[in-house]
């Protein structure tokens, strides 16, 4: 559960510094530092964890966030993989494509990715893998009915518990799997990882309604993962960017971020 996370914070004060796996060399950090992230404005989506780690590192960033239509007419100028996100190095030239291949690099120069653990690096591929697999059981279920109330309440099924959806058994094993590798509300040991982050994302995108027919409440019973999404949600770092976001759009964030941000409030 939640509860336990103001005790841990206090004796703790896991906030007073930061509290990498394994301190990275300049020389990794200055790979990354004064690079471009590329990615749609809206929604956060896969980029999200990526922009975190940045911040969580204090590494210099450009976020460069564009529009559907503005994608359109720069795809075929970009990566082989032709979508994004993407990260364009400072020399302008290097090109990174793929969500968890950025987040992996520059979760290591931030710090938050295992290199004196493999089996813990292991763990957070793991529950990176195991996220993906949710989003894209919750992306499929209903795409083939052509009524939107039909895949709407396909989806709300696959979220039950009661009915043995397969978001709810996928969420389920998720939950457990924090329950037995995570410790202190981290996903997977016990201390700051990209894991963290990238659950605290896709699951704060789930409860946004981004995928439609995903109930809002879709991670209300899983205390495993809502501790976790508490735990990023409190940390200065990211209470800052949210913040900072509210402010520089005139007082309000879109409809999707306020998931992000309101999870500081959990119970």
């Amino acid at each position: 559960s939640v509860f336990f996370l103001e005790s841990y914070y206090s004796s703790t004060h896991i906030f007073s510094k930061r509290m990498p796996t394994m301190p990275p060399p300049q020389e990794e950090i200055s790979v990354v530092s004064n690079s471009t992230l590329t990615y749609f404005q809206y929604p956060p989506g896969r980029a999200e964890a990526i922009r975190l780690a940045f911040k969580i590192g204090e590494i210099p960033f450009t976020d460069h966030r564009i529009t559907f239509s503005e994608w359109k007419s720069l795809k075929s100028a970009y990566n082989p993989w032709h979508h994004v996100p993407i990260l364009t190095l400072s020399d302008g030239v290097t090109v990174i494509g793929q969500a968890r291949t950025i987040l992996r690099m520059v979760g290591k120069c931030s710090g938050l990715y295992p290199s004196n653990n493999i089996v813990l690096a292991a763990r957070c591929d793991e529950i990176l893998d195991a996220i993906d697999d949710v989003h894209m059981k919750a992306k499929a279920v209903g795409s083939h009915l052509s009524d939107s109330n039909e895949r709407r309440q396909a989806r709300a099924d696959a979220c039950s518990l009661e009915q043995g959806g397969s978001i709810a058994l996928g969420l389920t094993a998720l939950n457990d799997f924090i329950g037995q590798h995570g410790k202190y509300g981290h996903a997977v040991g016990d201390t700051w990882t990209i894991s963290d982050l990238n659950l605290f994302c896709m699951t704060s995108l789930w409860c946004s309604g981004f995928i439609d027919g995903v109930p809002h409440d879709v991670i209300d019973n899983f205390s495993n993962i809502q501790a976790c999404r508490k735990l990023v949600a409190t940390h200065p770092k990211v209470m800052e960017h949210y913040d900072s976001r509210e402010e520089k759009n005139g007082g309000k964030l879109h409809e999707f971020e306020t998931y992000y941000k309101n999870a500081r409030n959990l119970d």
